[in-house]
């Protein structure tokens, strides 16, 4: 028996595929047009094709991570969903335990000249609000101009030496011809 034929609804129309064709040769005209991802591709060291975030870099190389008041710090998804995130959440949970128990054994089997430098990077970035990172910056670029500064040998002109050289005979002859006079009263 032979299967009875469909008539074929308005997505598999012609004029369907007509509006279809347009609207995909409009969008790839604009997108000729539009910014790309400023990253380098890892593969082929050309520039990323990819459509950038606000911060021009593509959600492959960095634009969906948090800035400001979330950077580093790790995002929970939201409650939205038909059992409230619940599965989203718990998911997140065990990935985090997942990177935590992977991060234990990396930092476990690195040399101490390792850990010191991971230990210096994670102290420079500090996860959390942009303000008191960019307060400890400040402070530590003052720190380092403070040392830099005693550090500094004292560099004397020659002609600043000669008179330090004057000023020091001065002195030792004022110490060498200095006068008793404690026991003179010169107010008789």
């Amino acid at each position: 028996m032979a299967k009875p034929t469909r008539t074929p609804g308005w997505s598999q129309s012609a004029a369907f595929r007509a509006i279809g064709r347009a609207a995909i040769t409009a969008w790839n005209l604009k997108r000729a047009t539009l910014p790309t991802c400023t990253a380098k591709a890892k593969r082929t060291g050309e520039q990323c094709r990819q459509l950038p975030m606000t911060n021009g870099k593509c959600r492959f190389h960095g634009g969906a991570t948090p800035r400001g008041d979330k950077f580093h710090v790790t995002s929970l998804p939201s409650a939205k969903g038909p059992d409230g995130g619940e599965k989203k959440l718990q998911a997140k949970l065990r990935q985090v335990r997942r990177d935590q128990k992977r991060r234990e054994a990396r930092l476990a089997a690195m040399t101490p000249a390792e850990r010191e430098r991971h230990d210096a990077w994670h102290k420079a970035r500090q996860p959390g609000p942009a303000a008191p990172r960019a307060e400890k910056r400040r402070q530590r670029a003052m720190a380092k101009e403070i040392r830099q500064a005693a550090a500094l040998p004292e560099v004397f002109s020659p002609e600043a030496a000669e008179l330090q050289r004057k000023i020091d005979r001065l002195e030792a002859l004022l110490a060498a011809s200095s006068i008793d006079t404690a026991d003179i009263d010169i107010f008789q």
